[in-house]
């Protein structure tokens, strides 16, 4: 990590201080796009689990199964 943080370093220190906000303003701003996304998979990933509970305690709860399969001139 050493390593990139002295290369980011140099990368930046060629940079004016006014592009370093710049660029400073520029990933705030994509975070702030990016956070509704966030929110929204962990809802999405919140209803799956819910889900996917449901069906194990669906399943789990069958006590008989039914088989059932048609033959037509010999072959299943």
């Amino acid at each position: 990590m050493e390593c990139c943080t002295r290369h980011m370093y140099m990368i930046n220190a060629e940079k004016s201080k006014e592009q370093l906000i710049n660029e400073l303003m520029a990933l705030y701003r994509r975070i702030e796009d990016l956070e509704p996304l966030g929110r929204h998979y962990k809802q999405t990933e919140q209803a799956r689990m819910e889900i996917e509970e449901r069906y194990k305690r669906l399943i789990s709860a069958i006590t008989a199964y039914t088989y059932s399969m048609e033959v037509r001139d010999g072959v299943q």
